[in-house]
C-alpha cells in the first residue's frame, strides 16, 4: 500500500516539477493539486539538484572531461590547417579558463581613470592659484 501511495506522490511530484518549468506560478499549482504553496516549494525543493560547493565542483569536473573529449577530438584537424576545429580549441580553452577561474579579472587604475576624466590644470592656473593662496594667508595675518 505504501509503495501505491509513494508512487502517486512521486507522479504527482513531476508533474509539479514539470507545471513550474514550463512557467505555471506556484499559486496556480497549489490550486491545481489542492495544496499549500509552501508544499509546491517542498516538492520542487525535493525533486531538484541541490547546488552546493560538492555538486560546482562535479559540474566542473564533468565539463572539463568534455572539453578535454572535443579537444582531442579536433586537435589533429587543427594541426592539418582546419582552421574552424583551431577556432573551436580555442574556444574551449577559454571556456576551460572560465571554468578554472584562471583569466583573471580586468584591473582599472582610478587614479588614472580620474586624471583621464578631470582636465588638467595649466601651469599658469596652477601658479596663480598658488599666489592666490599666499596672499589670502598674507593678509590674514595682517589683520
Amino acid at each position: 500500500m505504501d509503495e501505491i501511495v509513494e508512487l502517486v506522490d512521486e507522479q504527482r511530484d513531476d508533474q509539479i516539477v514539470k507545471l513550474r518549468l514550463t512557467g505555471a506560478s506556484v499559486r496556480a499549482i497549489a490550486k491545481q493539486f489542492s495544496i499549500s504553496t509552501a508544499e509546491v516549494e517542498r516538492v520542487i525543493d525535493r525533486m531538484l539538484a541541490h547546488i552546493d560547493a560538492g555538486f560546482r565542483v562535479r559540474t566542473a569536473r564533468l565539463e572539463l572531461e568534455r572539453l578535454d573529449l572535443l579537444h582531442r577530438a579536433y586537435f589533429a584537424k587543427a594541426l592539418s590547417g582546419d582552421t574552424a576545429a583551431g577556432q573551436l580549441l580555442v574556444r574551449i580553452a577559454e571556456r576551460r579558463s572560465a571554468l578554472l577561474a584562471l583569466d583573471s579579472p580586468v584591473r582599472v587604475d582610478i587614479i588614472e581613470r580620474q586624471r583621464e576624466i578631470e582636465p588638467r590644470q595649466s601651469s599658469t592656473a596652477r601658479l596663480r592659484a598658488a599666489l592666490d593662496r599666499l596672499t589670502s594667508q598674507t593678509a590674514g595675518k595682517s589683520h
